[in-house]
């Protein structure tokens, strides 16, 4: 089924063309036995802008009470140790 303006594209990491400078954040997810284990994550910048690796979805929290929050959380889902790019702290 075609869709107007429903056309994609991926987007590799070699072709991004970032505005601002930008630095790699590792997290690495543990049991208590050190063992890699599955975690939701969610990383934010003090601008409220939501950040996650490359190769994951970024899910959002659609039923968010405006009330208590201006933004909705945005996360991903990891297991073990994940690297994504965010902007460097000036």
């Amino acid at each position: 089924m075609q869709i107007p303006g429903g056309d994609q594209k991926e987007i590799f990491a070699s072709e991004r063309r970032l505005l601002h400078p930008s630095g790699v954040l590792t997290i690495r997810v543990r049991d208590a036995a050190g063992s890699d284990t599955s975690a939701r994550v969610s990383v934010t910048g003090e601008d409220g802008r939501a950040y996650a690796p490359n190769n994951t979805w970024m899910h959002a929290d659609d039923n968010f009470d405006r009330t208590s929050r201006s933004e909705e959380a945005h996360y991903f889902h990891m297991k073990g140790t994940a690297q994504l790019r965010v902007p460097r702290v000036k």
